[in-house]
């Protein structure tokens, strides 16, 4: 979501840069990170281009509430992307509690996003007043979504995202690209996702795999699938040589706002 990151664009003084001093980057395609903006769409044909926002809420109402505000007002029925508000269920000792998720059909589209999320917005400022009252920024990211296929992330969707620091590009692909075109992938019951990821700070993640299933029952029975694979076997045999895991979530969905795209 472009709110803070167009806060800190347009130079909003020092409170604002102690902040993002602060932020910490978790790749979150995303992380629900990810999902595609066409409710109908079964295979991603082009680049999708994510913001991701993680937060620490104290008041998840007053979240929700500014979200949806912002996308009712004569701005945000505007607004280039598709936000997702996600909670998160599984995160280790991250302190985060949320995430906020913009997806853009372009790189432009990200671009008319920030131009359309400044200080001088009065739709902007609103829900970003009450976004700064009710939560802590703790990270923040940008990703691509390179290729998928499946269901979308919908309310109450769940989606487990492991990231990756990628060592060894032409040995990660040449494997994952098989994968990747498995039968335990293909027949996941839900969305499965792949993208990279730029601007994390010390986090040393660069790519990410995201898995999406309507419920806790369907997203262990597909992962239980994958993890028992002869391909996924295949692929875990050499992995440590080209790749190393980052992290490991669970989100889910608890507002899903569609764009103009």
């Amino acid at each position: 979501m472009d709110f803070f990151i167009a806060l800190d664009n347009n130079n909003l003084g020092v409170y604002m840069i102690k902040i993002f001093k602060k932020i910490a980057m978790i790749c979150a395609l995303t992380i629900s990170y990810f999902a595609i903006a066409d409710d109908h769409a079964r295979e991603i044909t082009s680049t999708v281009y994510g913001q991701g926002i993680q937060l620490k809420v104290t008041d998840p109402a007053a979240m929700a509430a500014a979200l949806t505000k912002f996308r009712n007002s004569e701005t945000g029925k505007k607004y280039p992307g598709t936000m997702l508000l996600n909670q998160m269920i599984a995160g280790g000792e991250s302190e985060i509690t949320h995430q906020l998720i913009t997806f853009f059909p372009s790189a432009a589209s990200m671009d008319a996003g920030a131009e359309m999320t400044v200080p001088g917005n009065a739709d902007f400022m609103a829900a970003y007043e009450t976004v700064q009252s009710a939560s802590e920024v703790v990270g923040r990211n940008l990703s691509r979504l390179l290729r998928g296929r499946g269901s979308v992330s919908t309310p109450g969707a769940v989606t487990n995202l492991i990231q990756l620091q990628v060592t060894d590009a032409a040995a990660f692909m040449e494997a994952f690209d098989k994968l990747w075109d498995s039968k335990a992938f293909k027949e996941f019951p839900g969305g499965v996702y792949f993208g990279d990821a730029m601007g994390g700070g010390e986090n040393l993640t660069t790519h990410f795999v995201s898995f999406v299933a309507p419920n806790m029952e369907a997203l262990y029975g597909g992962m239980d699938a994958i993890r028992a694979s002869s391909d996924m076997a295949a692929y875990t045999k050499n992995a440590n040589s080209f790749r190393n895991v980052t992290g490991n979530y669970v989100t889910r969905t608890l507002i899903r706002s569609v764009g103009e795209y």
